[in-house]
């Protein structure tokens, strides 16, 4: 599972990357020159992701923790609906940098840095440890780990904080497809060759 900390079990994991939180508005907001204020945090409409697995990774709970009640108008599962809930509103959401810049449907969104700190989200790979030695899911979180270093430009370890995809799109496509190989591929009994690749095309 690739999701954020914590899940609260004690399950093995490895830490993906570090991600800032943004504020996303309609590019004809009000806010939208300078950024919102504190206030505008207080007072105005938003559009928050929500998830039953992770509550205290959600946004409502982040905002609370600076002190800060948001008026919810609308809460979603999915990131993907953010943009046309936002969008020729007055509302506000809170995304991860990452997300917004790799999104296809922000196109009459703008993004502003949130005016109270917020603590950073922190991606993690988790699996079951009856998996650990397993060959080929050892070599599923190898290519997680590499895909996830290269995406976010070929830094060591854990990929920095606000690294840029945009433009990146075959790149992407690439992973998706080599992780889809993989999982297939643990089906069988014997390891996937190292030079397996998927052949789709982005």
């Amino acid at each position: 599972m690739l999701v954020p900390e914590d899940l609260g079990r004690d399950l093995p994991s490895e830490e993906l990357f570090h991600d800032e939180w943004v504020i996303v508005m309609d590019r004809h907001h009000p806010s939208a020159p300078h950024g919102p204020s504190i206030d505008d945090l207080q007072a105005l409409p938003w559009v928050l992701f929500r998830h039953s697995r992770t509550p205290a990774d959600s946004a409502a709970q982040l905002l609370r923790l600076r002190g800060i009640e948001p008026w919810v108008q609308v809460s979603t599962e999915t990131y993907l609906t953010v943009p046309p809930l936002v969008v020729g509103s007055d509302r506000l959401a809170l995304v991860p940098t990452r997300l917004f810049d790799a999104a296809v449907d922000s196109r009459g969104l703008v993004s502003r840095p949130c005016p109270v700190r917020l603590a950073p989200l922190v991606q993690r790979m988790w699996w079951h440890r009856v998996h650990n030695y397993n060959p080929q899911h050892r070599f599923l979180r190898h290519v997680v780990m590499t895909t996830a270093q290269e995406v976010g430009g070929g830094h060591e370890g854990p990929v920095v904080a606000g690294a840029h995809i945009r433009g990146e799109p075959s790149r992407i496509a690439r992973y998706h497809c080599t992780i889809a190989s993989v999982e297939l591929s643990t089906l069988s009994a014997t390891p996937p060759p190292p030079t397996a690749r998927c052949s789709c095309r982005a």
